[in-house]
C-alpha cells in the first residue's frame, strides 16, 4: 500500500522576545502572538533559535501550559463566554504549530550557528551554553554579541559529548558576514566543518549560493557520507509591518514530524524544496490586477530629497487606493535582508508624519526575492479609514505613477469609506448624487478646503485650550426617563417628555432642529454625584451636539462629555466671554465644518476630533467668531423658550397647541440663524461658487444637511460671494 505523503512548511530560524535584538512585543503575550503570525501564515513547524540562549522556547513551552490550564479551568465554569473562546483559539493555535528547541550560537571567530535539541536534552541546554561555553551573562540577555572562544567543530564537539546524537547543527546565512561559508574562507577550517556530519544543512539566501556551495563540496577534499541539506529560513526578529515566514522551506514527509525524521528529511534533496522555487508563483497571485508604483535602488538603500517625496506621494496614493502597492526593486545590497526590511519599515513609519492626517496606520511588508543580488519588497496597507493629504492633494494609485485624485476619484473613497461605515443606505445616495457631480477643475473641493482648515488643527493656531473629559453620573433615580430627550438651553436642565421633541440628523428626524444636545436631569433636583461644568465653556456631545454652558452647575449624562474652555491665552488675543464662548458653538454647529470632518477625517462628529487629536479647529480671527455669537444667542433663545414650555408633563389643548407655534417659531428661527453662520463662514474662508454648491451636495449626499440655507442655493451663493 502507497503512503500517504504530505507536505509541511518550515521555518527553523526564528527569533523570541528572548533574544536581546527582538523587535516586536517583548512581553510574555509576545509568545502567543508569536505563535499566531505563524499560524496564520500556514507555517507547520518552527525553531526557536535565540541568540545564545534557550530561554525562549522554554517560555513558549511555560505559555503554552499556562494557556491549556487557564482554558481548562473558565471552560469548567462556562463554555460559551467570549473569553474562554478566544483562550480556547489561542491554544488551537498553540497545538497547531510544532515548536523546536534551539539557539543560535556566536562561535570563534564570530560566526553564527544553530543548534537544534531533542526535546529529551533541552534541560541540560542552559548549563551547556553557560559553563561549557562559557557565555556568562549572554545566556541570560539573548545577546549575540558575546563571542564563545570555541571554533565551531571544537562547539560541536563539546555539544556531541554532553548530548550525544540529540542535537543537530544548522549553518545559518552561510553566504552573508556571520556565515560560516563566507568567514571562514577557502582553507582547513571551512572544509573540516562542512565535513562533519553533525553539520545537517545549510541556510541559504541568494540560490547562487546553492549552486556554488555544492560544485564545491562535490570535491573530494569535502567527501561527506550523508549530503549536505540546503534549506530556506526567516531570521525572523518580530520587526513590525515584516510578514513571518518571508523565506521557508516544505518538507515533504509520510511520517508525523519529529526530531529524527527532521534530522533525515533535511539531508534528503528529494524531499525538500525552499521558498525561491516558489517566489514567481507566489509574486503573480500578489500582484495580479494591483496597481504598482515601482522605485529602483541599486547598490545601496539611499533615499533623497526627491525620491522621499516621491514615496510619500506613493504612500498617499495606495492608502487612498485600497489594493495598489508600492515595489521596491533592489540591485547588488550587500546587507541582509532582514536587516533592509527592518529600515524599509522604519523609512515607512517615518513617512506617515509627512500625510494629512499624520495618524498612524499598519501595513505590510512581503519579500520575494529570488538572490540577494535581486531583492523585491512590496508595501500595502491592511487596511485605511481616511483620506489622506500630502501637501493638501489627494493622490491615488490607477495605473505607474500616483496622480491627483479627479473629483469623481475622491468621490469614490469617500463613499467607499461611508459605506463600511455607515451601510448601503447612504451608499446610494452617494451613487445617485455621483450622476450630477459638479467638477471643479480636476479636483475636489477638499484639495483648496483642506488647505484653509488644517491650519486650524494645528497646535501653534489653536491655542492652550482647557479639556476635560467629563463622565457623568447618571443617578438610579433618572433611569426610568432614559428615553427621554432632555434639551439644554442657557444654564437650565429641564425635563422633555418622550416624543415632544426630536433629536434632528441622529434619528433621520425633522420635525425639531436641535441646536443643543440631549442631557438628563430634572430642575430643581438635586444633584447626585455628577461632574460640574462651566462657566463660559462649550460642552461637546457624540453625535453631533454642542453647546455653552453660561455658569457652573453639574452635569448628568449616560455617556461622555467634553468640556472645551477658552482661557485667557487661547490665541484669539482676548479674554474669553460668554459672547467668543457661544461663537465658539455656533462654529462647531456649522454644517460645512461637518462635511469638511466627514471629507477628510471620515467623521461627522467634532467630539471624535476632540477625542482623537486633544484639540479643536478654531479660526483665529476673533471677530469672526464674536460675529457668530449673535446667531447662536438667537437660537438659543428661541431653544429655550420651546423647552420651558415643554416641560409640563400634562399640558392641556391649549399649551400643547402653544408648544406646536413654539416649535414651528423655533425651526424657522434655526434655519435662519444657521443660513446666517454659514454664510459667514464661507465668506470666512473665501470660498468660490462652485466650492459651495458642491460642498452642499455632498452635505444632501452623506445626509449631513442639517438646516435649509435659503429658498434656492443660487440665493445663497449670491449672498456669500456678494
Amino acid at each position: 500500500m502507497k503512503i500517504k505523503e504530505h507536505s509541511l512548511k518550515l521555518d527553523l530560524h526564528v527569533h523570541s522576545p528572548a533574544s536581546i535584538d527582538f523587535l516586536g512585543n517583548k512581553s510574555v503575550r509576545g509568545y502567543a502572538e508569536l505563535v499566531k503570525a505563524f499560524v496564520d501564515e500556514e507555517v507547520d513547524a518552527i525553531a526557536i533559535t535565540d541568540h545564545n540562549t534557550i530561554n525562549g522556547y522554554l517560555e513558549y513551552r511555560r505559555q503554552l501550559d499556562a494557556a491549556k490550564e487557564t482554558y481548562r479551568l473558565m471552560a469548567a465554569r462556562d463554555d460559551s463566554s467570549s473569553v474562554v473562546n478566544d483562550l480556547k483559539c489561542e491554544v488551537e493555535r498553540f497545538e497547531r504549530l510544532l515548536v523546536f528547541p534551539g539557539v543560535e550560537i556566536t562561535a570563534y571567530p564570530n560566526i553564527h550557528v544553530i543548534l537544534l535539541f531533542d526535546d529529551c536534552v533541552v534541560s541540560q541546554v542552559t548549563d551547556f551554553l553557560t559553563n561549557d561555553l562559557d557565555l556568562g551573562e549572554a545566556v541570560q540577555r539573548g545577546d549575540p554579541k558575546k563571542c564563545s572562544k570555541q571554533s565551531v567543530v571544537a562547539l560541536l564537539d563539546l555539544a556531541a559529548s554532553r548530548f550525544g546524537d540529540r542535537f543537530f547543527c544548522i549553518l545559518p546565512h552561510v553566504e552573508t558576514s556571520k556565515g560560516a561559508w563566507e568567514e571562514l574562507g577557502k582553507g582547513a577550517a571551512r572544509v573540516e566543518l562542512f565535513r562533519d556530519e553533525r553539520v545537517v544543512a545549510a541556510q541559504f539566501s541568494n540560490p547562487d549560493t546553492v549552486k556554488h556551495i555544492s560544485q564545491t563540496v562535490t570535491d573530494n577534499t569535502y567527501k561527506r557520507k550523508a549530503p549536505l541539506g540546503f534549506i530556506q529560513c526567516s531570521d525572523y526578529h518580530g520587526a513590525p509591518n515584516i510578514k513571518p515566514a518571508s523565506q521557508f522551506s516544505i518538507l515533504t514527509e509520510s511520517k508525523p514530524l519529529d526530531f529524527d525524521v527532521l534530522r533525515s528529511g533535511l539531508i534528503d534533496p528529494s524531499r525538500v524544496r525552499c521558498s525561491h522555487e516558489f517566489v514567481e508563483e507566489r509574486l503573480e497571485r500578489f500582484v495580479k490586477d494591483r496597481p504598482q508604483v515601482v522605485f529602483d535602488f541599486t547598490n545601496k538603500l539611499e533615499i533623497e530629497t526627491g525620491m522621499r517625496k516621491d514615496l510619500a506621494r506613493a504612500l498617499c496614493g495606495i492608502l487612498n487606493s485600497g489594493d495598489a502597492l508600492i515595489r521596491l526593486n533592489l540591485f547588488n545590497i550587500a546587507d541582509e535582508t532582514s536587516r533592509i526590511a527592518e529600515q524599509i519599515s522604519a523609512l515607512f513609519q517615518d513617512l506617515q508624519n509627512d500625510l494629512d492626517p499624520d495618524e498612524k496606520f499598519s501595513f505590510t511588508i512581503s519579500q520575494f526575492h529570488q538572490s540577494t543580488s535581486r531583492q523585491r519588497y512590496f508595501i500595502s496597507i491592511n487596511r485605511n479609514s481616511k483620506l489622506r493629504l500630502l501637501d493638501g492633494i489627494c493622490w491615488v494609485v490607477d495605473g505607474p505613477k500616483p496622480q491627483p485624485a479627479p473629483a469623481w476619484r475622491i468621490e469614490q473613497i469617500v463613499a467607499k469609506v461611508h459605506y463600511q461605515r455607515v451601510g448601503k443606505t447612504k451608499q446610494k445616495a452617494l451613487e445617485s448624487a455621483s450622476t450630477h457631480l459638479i467638477r471643479v477643475s480636476n479636483a475636489f473641493p477638499a484639495m483648496a478646503i483642506s488647505a484653509r482648515l488644517e491650519p486650524l488643527l494645528s497646535r501653534n493656531r489653536c491655542g492652550p485650550f482647557e479639556f476635560k473629559m467629563l463622565d457623568p453620573n447618571y443617578p438610579s433615580s433618572l433611569r426610568d426617563d432614559f428615553g427621554c430627550l432632555n434639551g439644554y438651553a442657557d444654564g437650565d436642565f429641564i425635563q422633555i417628555r418622550s416624543g415632544d421633541l426630536k433629536g434632528g440628523r441622529q434619528n433621520e428626524q425633522r420635525d425639531y432642529y436641535r441646536f443643543s444636545a440631549p442631557i438628563f436631569n430634572y430642575r430643581g433636583r438635586k444633584a447626585e454625584g455628577g461632574e460640574s461644568a462651566g462657566p463660559n465653556s462649550v460642552l461637546v456631545f457624540p453625535e453631533g451636539g454642542a453647546i455653552y454652558a453660561k455658569r457652573q452647575m453639574v452635569v448628568h449624562a449616560p455617556f461622555p462629555v467634553f468640556e472645551v474652555k477658552l482661557s485667557a491665552e487661547h490665541g484669539l488675543g482676548t479674554k474669553a466671554d460668554e459672547e467668543m464662548t457661544l461663537g465658539f458653538t455656533a462654529w462647531l454647529k456649522s454644517s460645512f465644518l461637518l462635511w469638511y470632518l466627514n471629507s477628510v477625517y471620515q467623521t461627522d462628529d467634532v467630539f471624535d476630533i476632540m477625542a482623537e487629536k486633544r484639540r479643536v479647529p478654531l479660526t483665529s480671527d476673533s471677530k469672526f467668531i464674536r460675529s457668530l455669537s449673535v446667531f447662536a444667542k438667537n437660537i438659543v433663545t428661541a431653544e429655550h423658550a420651546v423647552l420651558t414650555a415643554t416641560a409640563n408633563e400634562h399640558p392641556n389643548k391649549e399649551e400643547r397647541a402653544r408648544i406646536s407655534e413654539l416649535i414651528k417659531n423655533h425651526n424657522e428661527s434655526v434655519r435662519d440663524n444657521m443660513r446666517l453662520i454659514e454664510r459667514e463662514v464661507f465668506r470666512h474662508l473665501a470660498f468660490s461658487p462652485d466650492e459651495i454648491r458642491e460642498v452642499y451636495r455632498v452635505l444632501r449626499a452623506l445626509d449631513l444637511y442639517d438646516y435649509e440655507i435659503s429658498s434656492t442655493l443660487d440665493e445663497f451663493v449670491k449672498e456669500v460671494t456678494s
